[in-house]
């Protein structure tokens, strides 16, 4: 990417920020030592507003009320940073040129839900609750917690649960939203939904991982 000789029209966070620190070596001057390698290995959602170096990507996470573009929230998993020789984080994936810790740029990280007979192992990772809420902003989702990060994919799998039409999340809302970003190669887009967007019929359902206020476990 430095020389022009990678022709590659897509990359992760990690080889973005190592061409990052990169620059601030051999460009800038820093030495080895003072721009280091820094990463999460958690699973969580940046604060609302995020942008990225890709101005194509408005973010993969929306609720039933704000779309991706209202949001502008990214979902990430082991996330890539850099340390600067004062301790503070960059990541230029995000443009965010100085933060003092890693949950600075977080909204809220998640957890995978219940594995049980209805959710495979190879699926959890599209059923996911939210676990550490940073900051309290107003796009949360009306109801209160807990609240859901539901891959489009999985609640597709699923809308037969949901009404054909009408106010809420509907089926309709379901299959317009895409199974991926747009400008991203197998990133995944996301509802953030709380207890008060799903349908009786959903909760019965998905009451056996998913914590649903009101819902016994059932297993």
């Amino acid at each position: 990417m430095l020389d022009g000789t990678n022709l590659a029209k897509s990359c992760n966070c990690g080889i973005f920020n190592t061409v990052a620190r990169q620059l601030a070596w051999h460009i800038l001057g820093f030495k080895d030592n003072e721009v280091l390698n820094a990463s999460t290995d958690k699973t969580f959602v940046t604060l609302p507003g995020s942008s990225t170096f890709d101005a194509a990507w408005m973010g993969n996470v929306r609720t039933v009320t704000q779309d991706f573009a209202a949001i502008q929230a990214l979902k990430f998993t082991n996330h890539s940073f850099s340390k600067g020789p004062d301790g503070n984080f960059t990541d230029a994936t995000c443009n965010v040129p100085s933060f003092a810790n890693k949950t600075d740029i977080m909204w809220f990280d998640l957890k995978r839900a219940k594995s049980t007979l209805l959710v495979e192992n190879s699926g959890q990772a599209g059923w996911l609750v939210v676990d550490t809420v940073y900051s309290h902003h107003g796009q949360l989702p009306a109801g209160g917690p807990p609240y859901y990060l539901i891959a489009s994919a999985q609640l597709k799998a699923k809308k037969g649960l949901f009404p054909l039409g009408g106010p809420g999340l509907t089926q309709a809302a379901i299959n317009a939203v895409p199974d991926q970003c747009a400008t991203c190669v197998a990133w995944p887009n996301w509802w953030l939904l709380s207890a008060n967007d799903l349908p009786v019929e959903f909760k019965n359902w998905a009451r056996y991982f998913l914590p649903i206020p009101g819902y016994s476990s059932g297993y």
